[in-house]
């Protein structure tokens, strides 16, 4: 896995994407103010994990690459990833099992191409075998979406998701 190329898929069409997104309420607020609101990613960690457990560890990561040759994305260029985290709480008679989407990133000029689909769809799968921990079709897939992100909002309720509540975050003195 080609841990510069997500690092800059993260950074120009996740980062960069919600700072656009929030100019006018958070406009002062720098790239770096965003990656630390959004919650960093350390690719270099994540790609050891995955390679060291074989995919098993409970943060995943899977990739879609360009697989026919255009001029604005060649073949085998990283068009997107599907980063989650599979996670338990609570006592042990009790406990919780949830899949948390960290996020679903795919390049701005190779959007509605089905990119987002297929990555999700893998995470489904992953979810329903050995991935659920052997609770398949018994995990629960919970993630965060900004109220004003909305080709993303409405993308995950096509796919089937419900809102539930709302989360603020907090920029510097701008709530987001």
């Amino acid at each position: 896995r080609d841990v510069p190329a997500l690092t800059a898929l993260f950074e120009r069409d996740y980062v960069s994407c919600h700072r656009d997104l929030h100019q006018g309420v958070a406009g002062s607020a720098s790239q770096d103010d965003w990656r630390v609101a959004l919650g960093p990613v350390d690719f270099e960690a994540v790609v050891h994990d995955v390679q060291s457990t074989k995919g098993q560890s409970s943060v995943r990561l899977l990739t879609c690459v360009r697989v026919d040759d255009q001029a604005a994305c060649p073949e085998g260029v990283l068009v997107g990833y599907v980063l989650y985290e599979l996670r338990e709480k609570g006592p042990p008679r009790r406990r919780q099992r949830f899949c948390e989407l960290v996020n679903i990133v795919v390049r701005e000029d190779v959007r509605g191409g089905g990119a987002g689909r297929r990555l999700f769809d893998a995470l489904c799968a992953d979810l329903a075998g050995d991935g659920g921990r052997g609770t398949a079709g018994d995990t629960d897939l919970r993630l965060y979406v900004a109220e004003k992100n909305l080709g993303p909002l409405s993308w995950y309720e096509r796919l089937g998701f419900q809102k539930s509540g709302w989360q603020s975050e907090h920029l510097g003195s701008s709530e987001v």
